[in-house]
């Protein structure tokens, strides 16, 4: 698993990003996990899925730098959490990358594949102001910043409530292929101000932010 991205921040945090190349087997044999993480796997469809879930974890126990077992648990609106690590935590799929954010804060991380379709489902997620901010030059990537940083900013609130282009909004930014993006996430007349991390690779495009 070559790591195209780690950066090591405040607050214990560290973020990975990997290129998944190995097989299953051997990325089973890197692991601890228990009956019911196997059963669980074996429930799961064969193909980028199962390659998706043993990488993350994988990905995880390198953060963590630890050989102990990792009891790791989704709760009723599908947030991971480690359960015997003092640890928020943020996982992310493409194709052929997984990505993973841990922090002593609450974290959210988001990696997309970037594609022209985008436009044809932009209103989907985009407010009306900002689909007014996007213009030619470098349209269908300013699109995937609000997709990918929106889906990190989700998963920092943890729970399904939320409407993209609704609850949350990007201001205006100039794109750069690494960059930052005030954000804010605006729910029952409350705002919290979050920026965006962005970093363009590989025809892939990364995000994650971390509540201060």
């Amino acid at each position: 698993m070559p790591l195209v991205v780690h950066k090591k921040l405040p607050e214990q945090t560290q973020i990975g990003v990997w290129r998944v190349e190995e097989n299953i087997e051997d990325l089973k044999k890197r692991l601890k996990l228990n009956e019911q993480e196997l059963a669980f796997f074996d429930r799961l469809r064969k193909g980028k899925r199962n390659l998706h879930w043993l990488s993350s974890r994988v990905l995880i126990r390198n953060l963590l730098d630890t050989p102990e077992f990792i009891r790791l648990e989704g709760d009723e609106h599908g947030k991971p959490h480690l359960m015997n690590f003092d640890y928020e935590l943020s996982i992310s799929h493409s194709f052929d990358y997984a990505a993973v954010i841990i922090s002593k804060q609450k974290v959210g991380i988001d990696i997309e594949y970037i594609k022209p379709k985008i436009e044809l489902i932009a209103h989907k997620f985009m407010s009306d102001q900002e689909l007014d901010t996007i213009h030619e030059e470098d349209r269908i990537k300013k699109m995937f910043v609000h997709w990918s940083g929106k889906e990190s900013l989700y998963k920092l609130h943890g729970k399904k409530d939320m409407v993209l282009k609704e609850n949350i909004l990007l201001e205006p930014f100039q794109y750069k292929e690494e960059g930052i993006v005030n954000a804010a996430i605006c729910k029952n007349g409350k705002q919290l101000n979050v920026p965006i991390h962005y970093q363009e690779f590989n025809g892939y495009m990364f995000t994650y932010v971390i509540a201060k």
